[in-house]
């Protein structure tokens, strides 16, 4: 063995690299590559319209002499950016009222019309829905984690299909409006296409992004180019 024939030598073993004097590994430094203006820049105070709250520190009396201090105006700002405590939960129960009416002899309701909360005969609102289908689309989330994210912030549960089924609702709810964009795409007189490569539910698809200059845009998923142009 290797091992055993270096015990009685004073050289060291072939595999450890000698020993370089400092003068040898001396070099000059490479010049640092100088970032952008932006990045080297603080970040700037909010605007007072952006301001939710002022406090206001100073002494009523001198520190060395304790006489009353006079006068005031602001030595300096400093601005702290937070969130503020998640609101709990929001649950409104809608009671539909009966009343008898002597005459008819009849029990009367009024018509419940919660379309402006809530999509179809669901319980969760539209905050949930849009919410949902954001963390599902533009950050494509998984279901796992927007079930975490909803338990953690807003000690809301969420089953798998209830998430499912709250993209689906608002996928239809929005066609109307998606079919409104497209026809204005095409009856523009600019169209700027695109294509890329895609991937749904682990197979290769195309998306077709189109835009026109008054900040219109549709987006198109097929898993073919095929027959793209009857759809």
């Amino acid at each position: 063995m290797e091992i055993e024939d270096l015990r009685g030598s004073t050289s060291p073993p072939t595999f450890v690299k000698p020993n370089t004097h400092k003068e040898k590994r001396a070099h000059p430094k490479k010049t640092r590559r100088q970032r952008a203006a932006e990045q080297n820049a603080g970040r700037k105070k909010e605007p007072a319209s952006q301001v939710t709250q002022i406090h206001q520190h100073g002494l009523d009396r001198c520190p060395g002499c304790d006489y009353k201090l006079s006068g005031e105006s602001i030595a300096r700002r400093r601005q702290v950016i937070d969130l503020p405590v998640m609101p709990a939960l929001q649950v409104v129960e809608h009671q539909v009222i009966k009343r008898w009416c002597p005459k008819c002899k009849k029990w009367h309701v009024p018509v419940l019309d919660l379309s402006s909360e809530v999509l179809g005969q669901g319980r969760m609102g539209h905050g949930i829905a849009s919410l949902v289908s954001w963390l599902r689309t533009t950050l494509r989330l998984p279901v796992k984690l927007v079930q975490d994210l909803l338990q953690q912030i807003y000690k809301l549960k969420l089953s798998a299909g209830e998430i499912v089924g709250l993209t689906h609702a608002v996928a239809k709810a929005g066609q109307n409006a998606v079919a409104q964009i497209k026809q204005a795409i095409l009856s523009s007189p600019h169209v700027h296409m695109d294509e890329t490569g895609w991937r749904e539910d682990g197979d290769n698809g195309y998306v077709w992004a189109s835009s026109t200059p008054e900040g219109l845009r549709a987006f198109e998923f097929h898993f073919s180019r095929v027959n793209i142009g009857g759809n």
